[in-house]
């Protein structure tokens, strides 16, 4: 099966599917929900979604920061489909849009139990590890090369 990645709309039905996904797997656990707010706030960003056979898989936000500067925030992939590819196919489409934005920087805040895969990915540590929705992360930065 082949990999999907597309960018949906803010609204849809498939952004309905990645807020499920993503309060399935990364707030539920923490006992937190999501606000109509941060909901809101999302159509300020771009949001991706992995596929297999139709399936969603995975999904990440994006936001841009400023002209140059994007982050990246809410990467999460099914459980029974981490350590195929997934999450670096997210994080690379996700590089590429912030190329074409014009943007030469990628941040974040990684779970500390992600670290090691931005790292992978070319990410180093920004600073000193700190709380956020109540779980440790640290902040982390790439600068993406001009294509």
């Amino acid at each position: 099966m082949a990999l999907c990645i597309r960018e949906i709309a803010h609204g849809s039905d498939e952004y309905a599917e990645t807020v499920e996904l993503r309060r399935r797997w990364l707030r539920e656990p923490l006992g937190l929900c999501f606000t109509d707010q941060e909901l809101a706030a999302d159509a300020h960003s771009r949001h991706l979604a992995a596929y297999l056979a139709d399936e969603l898989v995975g999904c990440v936000v994006i936001t841009p920061i400023d002209a140059r500067t994007m982050r990246m925030r809410q990467l999460i992939v099914r459980p029974d489909r981490q350590k195929q590819g997934v999450g670096k196919a997210l994080i690379e489409r996700a590089e590429t849009i912030a190329r074409e934005a014009g943007c030469n920087q990628m941040v974040l805040h990684a779970r500390a139990a992600a670290i090691g895969l931005y790292q992978r990915l070319g990410y180093h540590g920004v600073g000193e590890p700190f709380i956020e929705v109540t779980i440790p992360h640290q902040a982390m930065e790439k600068a993406i090369p001009a294509a």
